[in-house]
């Protein structure tokens, strides 16, 4: 066996090892394997008006996925209400998986970019009470490809080594909410998730003495957890919320699969493993006030804390050490809404504008996110259309790490 095929075997033994000793000596910071993209700090899921505020959704009704920030707001929505929304969103990393440690060396961050639908639900109002149901895609863990080839003449050995990592995690949001009266209203919401993570390793030596080893590992995740909140409304200018979603255990089931493959000499070694393992989610409360200050322009404010500290994983029946720290998260958004005649028409257009600070629960390196956020909408009859894009920078890591996102929303109203 040639020199290559020695140190690609002694390369791939180092990956097998993460997120073992190898990783133990690297400051990861912001992309561990089973971070979010973009951020920890995912919920609530917000529709694209509530982020053009940026990411206020406490106090404010406006679509279905006031179910997943604070249904107590479902009895103030229209008698039906149906919404979709499509995002494109990116983030840059300086490190992931093997990215940046050692194994694969890039001159800066790198980027992961990814498109789709992230929502569809429906909300019904009878009288004092409102009822929800919807889908949404909370988290990505979407890295980008790390991709290295060497070719070789004929009778020489050629190189190819290649990892990635795709998989999201959905919600099933079920909600209730009823008007108690004197200004409040309370709900209640009950959500599956449900998802997947995907690690792939290919590494391949052509030629005399060649060899291919593949290692994938899969987990599915599930899990179920509640949500809920009150609002108080004590005057037509005022809003009040208070909102929390319960920690729960996210269950995982995984799955190991790494092959030796030799075609010269027709060898085939396969290793499989399968493990139930478990990351603990923290929880989550807000609050959140807003205010008319004229009957055109709204403020919103709202502070949501997020117990990191709880949070623990395994993996494959090893714990692994994170010793996240607790943050709380800060919002505050401004809505102008304006009415402008075209083809005869008069159309609500809003205009918006949010400022987010976003602290990461991981302690060292310690970094936070500063997001602003823009968005406008365009409204007539039974049809809206929301457009938001938030950019973010993230400082503390010394990366200068960034995140984008846009989504575009179309809500039915009867």
């Amino acid at each position: 066996m040639g020199a290559r095929a020695i140190a690609g075997i002694s390369l791939l033994a180092a990956l097998i090892a993460w997120p073992g000793a190898a990783r133990a000596q690297t400051k990861i910071g912001q992309y561990l394997d089973e971070a979010p993209l973009r951020t920890w700090n995912t919920a609530p899921f917000t529709l694209a008006a509530g982020l053009g505020r940026g990411g206020t959704s406490f106090t404010r009704a406006a679509d279905p996925s006031a179910a997943l920030s604070n249904p107590a707001l479902l009895p103030l929505l229209p008698r039906v209400s149906a919404a979709v929304q499509g995002f494109a969103e990116s983030a840059s990393m300086a490190k992931a998986g093997p990215i940046g440690t050692g194994v694969f060396l890039t001159d800066g961050n790198v980027v992961a970019s990814s498109t789709g639908l992230d929502f569809a639900g429906v909300a019904v109002r009878a009288g004092r009470w409102g009822f929800a149901l919807s889908v949404c895609r909370e988290e990505s863990y979407l890295r980008p490809t790390a991709y290295y080839e060497e070719s070789a003449p004929a009778g020489q050995n050629g190189y190819l080594l290649q990892w990635t990592q795709t998989g999201d995690l959905r919600i099933v949001n079920a909600a209730i909410g009823g008007i108690l009266g004197h200004g409040f209203s309370v709900g209640l919401g009950v959500n599956e998730v449900f998802g997947s993570l995907r690690r792939s390793l290919v590494e391949q030596v052509t030629g005399p003495g060649g060899y291919e080893i593949s290692d994938t590992v899969t987990q599915d995740f599930r899990g179920l957890f509640l949500n809920g909140g009150l609002l108080w409304s004590p005057s037509s200018r005022f809003r009040a919320a208070a909102v929390f979603r319960t920690p729960y255990a996210r269950k995982a089931a995984g799955q190991s699969a790494l092959d030796y493959r030799a075609p010269d000499g027709n060898t085939d070694i396969p290793i499989d493993a399968s493990s139930k393992d478990t990351a603990r989610q923290p929880l989550m409360l807000g609050l959140g006030g807003s205010y008319d200050l004229s009957p055109s322009l709204t403020l919103a404010v709202e502070a949501s804390y997020f117990g990191w500290s709880a949070y623990s994983l395994d993996f494959f029946g090893e714990a692994q050490d994170r010793g996240f720290r607790n943050v709380v998260r800060v919002n505050a958004g401004l809505e102008f809404r304006q009415k402008i005649p075209l083809f005869g028409i008069d159309f609500d257009m809003p205009s918006r504008v949010g400022l987010i600070y976003d602290p990461q629960p991981v302690k060292d390196p310690a970094s936070a996110y500063g997001d602003i956020t823009v968005g406008t909408g365009l409204a007539a009859g039974r049809f809206r259309l929301d457009l938001a894009a938030l950019l973010g920078r993230e400082w503390g890591s010394g990366n200068g790490l960034i995140a984008r996102r846009i989504a575009i929303s179309l809500i039915f109203q009867l």
